[in-house]
């Protein structure tokens, strides 16, 4: 097992942490409960790696929590609401003089305060906002509304050829519905770059997946033979 942050475990009792913090000199490890609405803890290095030998943890190959969407089908107050838990969220985080400053209540409460005061927000709103950062893989969004929550729970929406969401101003690019050969792709794409010893960070995984499975190569023949690369799928 490597440790690095983002890495989902999940003991056999199904609790599961995620990785928050891991600083390989010091062996500092801070992981956030995953069932528990609760701040992350500091654990030792030592006793995960006690508990994977023993085989009371196991390592989660996909990433259930992480969540992707159509940066189209986003209404402009759902991009506004997360926009905003975004920039308090990197305000709290440049309020300490290094990164695992965040996890200790002395200095985290300070730079909340800060934020109550900037932002005119209260305590609950800006530990609701950290939390759903560390919880959904400390990526923009992870601070989405649960808008995805509404309607019949736990089902999920029929794709038709009809594309969901606004209307784009562009004809030429409108976009494609997220079916589940699409989720499949990401999948793939994520246990292949991301969830592995590369180090991967999103962006390049993201790129790495549209290479994979979103593009075409054509052959133009005429003077000379050129290669081209065109992107067929939809940003997320």
């Amino acid at each position: 097992m490597e440790l690095k942050e983002n890495l989902l475990l999940q003991y056999h009792d199904g609790r599961t942490i995620r990785i928050v913090y891991y600083e390989r000199l010091s062996s500092i490890v801070y992981a956030i409960d995953m069932n528990q609405v609760r701040w992350p803890f500091l654990i030792r290095e030592d006793e995960l790696f006690s508990d994977y030998q023993k085989e009371k943890i196991s390592v989660l190959e996909s990433d259930p929590y992480m969540r992707y969407f159509v940066e189209e089908e986003l209404s402009d107050a759902e991009k506004e609401r997360r926009n905003q838990a975004w920039e308090i969220v990197n305000f709290l985080l440049k309020q300490v003089d290094s990164a695992s400053l965040i996890f200790k209540s002395k200095y985290r409460n300070l730079a909340i305060k800060e934020a109550i005061q900037l932002y005119k927000v209260s305590y609950n709103t800006v530990k609701n906002y950290l939390i759903r950062y560390w919880k959904g893989g400390m990526i923009r969004n992870s601070l989405l509304s649960n808008f995805h929550l509404c309607g019949a729970p736990g089902i999920e929406k029929g794709v038709s050829k009809k594309k969901r969401g606004r209307p784009k101003q562009s004809v030429l690019n409108k976009g494609i519905n997220i079916d589940d050969k699409i989720k499949k792709y990401f999948k793939t794409g994520l246990n292949r770059y991301y969830y592995n010893g590369r180090q991967n960070s999103l962006k390049v995984t993201y790129e790495l997946i549209l290479k994979d499975f979103f593009t075409e190569t054509k052959v133009d023949i005429g003077m000379s033979t050129l290669n081209w690369t065109k992107i067929i799928g939809a940003a997320v």
